[in-house]
């Protein structure tokens, strides 16, 4: 019988190469919780996930962080980059971010 532990991986009742039950610890309310608390058990996951069947986790809910930020600019480059964005019928903001991931990729790159 398949079910979720407290990570949203899937879990069996039975490991295959033994009948040691894996543990349901439910669902936990904080990040930060569930952190401490596999931590705390490192030697013991397999009492948790079975790692026999592995299966990559999708996360279609999961958006990036964002932070405000505040930033000073001569108004010319302002002016040009809202041109731009006219142009390419996007937002500004989401223009420069896109020039700005751009670069350090190219920064990292070289």
């Amino acid at each position: 019988m398949a079910r979720l532990c407290a990570y949203g991986a899937k879990t069996t009742d039975h490991r295959a190469d033994d009948s040691t039950q894996v543990q349901d610890v439910g669902p936990m309310k904080k990040e930060q919780s569930e952190a401490e608390f596999l931590e705390s058990q490192a030697d013991r996951l397999e009492r948790f996930v079975d790692f026999s069947q592995p299966r990559p986790a999708v996360f279609p809910n999961l958006k990036p962080s964002m932070a405000r930020v505040t930033l000073r600019m001569p108004a010319w480059l302002l002016a040009e980059l809202k041109r731009e964005a006219n142009r390419r019928d996007v937002p500004y903001q989401s223009l420069l971010k896109v020039i700005l991931a751009d670069w350090l990729r190219a920064q990292s790159a070289a």
